[in-house]
């Protein structure tokens, strides 16, 4: 258990380091997909193949929210 606690701290760090990387993107398109590329990326570092799980469950979400008619 001791590995895990350390790769969590690890990716902790990352990310706090991250956040002075991504305080200095100014442009909103390219900072929507930064953070969604590194929110993937931590996400597959801390699930592995299980967070196509989650990923499937929001595009299908998306879709039928998008492409089925109101009530």
């Amino acid at each position: 258990m001791l590995i895990d606690d350390i790769i969590y701290l690890v990716i902790l760090l990352i990310c706090v380091g991250f956040g002075e990387v991504f305080r200095g993107i100014k442009e909103p398109i390219t900072k929507q997909w930064v953070s969604t590329c590194f929110g993937i990326l931590v996400s597959y570092i801390v699930s592995g193949v299980h967070v196509i799980h989650p990923i499937l469950c929001t595009i299908i979400t998306a879709f039928l929210v998008v492409y089925l008619p109101q009530r």
